[in-house]
């Protein structure tokens, strides 16, 4: 060693590293959008009937976790001027209660909660990009919807899910499993 500073500026990610595969998140400045959500302010935060909360439920050591938080803080990012849209967080394996309520099963679990349906919408989707999830949103955001889009919904919605069996998930019918979760 030189006994030289280090300089931050000197040492850089090259940058034909893994970011063309997708492996390497962006990084992320400022304040985050996200919440950090649990047992206390769940409640007061997402189930607001002004507000259209959007959570994920994570556990810290979960790879996948881990590949979805720089895509969730984007899309928190992206719908930044939507004051009456909120992202939250909840670590759910220190807010058991929590995971409970919501039967959360797997890692990472992204619910949505309308502002007509709080006790809340499973992601069930194959692929979470940022198209897919802000898709995804905007189809529950109604202050974001004409009397048109909101009737093509409901017409594309089709029939609505069987009730849940066994410990499925509210809104989702029966338990999936996806190579995308980590189990519990």
């Amino acid at each position: 060693m030189t006994g030289e500073k280090f300089d931050p500026t000197k040492h850089s990610i090259p940058e034909d590293a893994d970011e063309a595969k997708g492996t390497m998140p962006k990084p992320v400045f400022g304040p985050s959008r996200v919440m950090t959500l649990n047992e206390t302010n769940f409640d007061a935060i997402v189930l607001d009937p002004s507000k259209l909360g959007v959570v994920k439920f994570f556990a810290p050591w979960c790879t996948h976790c881990k590949q979805l938080a720089p895509v969730f803080e984007e899309l928190a990012r992206e719908m930044e001027d939507k004051k009456h849209i909120v992202f939250g967080e909840v670590d759910a394996t220190v807010n058991r209660m929590l995971g409970n309520r919501f039967l959360i099963r797997s890692y990472p679990t992204l619910m949505i909660f309308p502002k007509d349906d709080k006790a809340g919408i499973i992601y069930n989707k194959q692929r979470r990009t940022l198209g897919e999830m802000e898709h995804w949103v905007k189809e529950y955001d109604v202050d974001d919807q004409t009397e048109e889009h909101a009737e093509a919904l409901k017409q594309h919605a089709g029939p609505p899910p069987p009730p849940a069996q066994g410990n499925a998930p509210p809104g989702t019918g029966t338990p999936t499993k996806t190579p995308e979760h980590d189990e519990l």
